[in-house]
């Protein structure tokens, strides 16, 4: 069970703070980073992000436009396709837990081969 949640902005970042009850014993904090991405009429927003080695972040891309459906894709560069997302009335924004090794992501759209958001995870060095 959440018992606080706090949540503070930094550029496109946002930090989420989560006590949650424990079973036997006091709350435990969890820290979940959030890489906001917003996609509009004139693509993705920002155009790139740095995104560090260490744990698992939440992506959220947040649709503002008023296209559908939307066909969100993420491939590592010169790689394989990771995720396909499907934006529509039931679903017009994505979020998810991903744990991304290092390299060069590109964040697409389907019917939209201009709109990309490049995402480099660092290698932690």
């Amino acid at each position: 069970m959440v018992n606080n949640v706090l949540i503070a902005f930094f550029g496109n970042v946002v930090l989420v703070t989560l006590a949650l009850s424990g079973q036997n014993g006091p709350p435990i904090k969890t820290d979940v980073e959030t890489r906001v991405i917003e996609v509009g009429t004139r693509g993705f927003q920002p155009l790139q992000l740095l995104w560090p080695a260490k744990g698992k972040h939440m992506i959220f891309v947040r649709n503002t436009t008023k296209l559908q459906p939307l066909v969100l894709r993420l491939n590592r560069d010169q790689g394989p396709k990771l995720k396909e997302v499907p934006l529509g009335d039931n679903h017009r924004h994505w979020k998810e837990l991903l744990e991304l090794a290092p390299g060069t992501y590109f964040l697409t759209e389907a019917n939209h081969p201009a709109w990309k958001c490049m995402i480099v995870v660092s290698d932690g060095k």
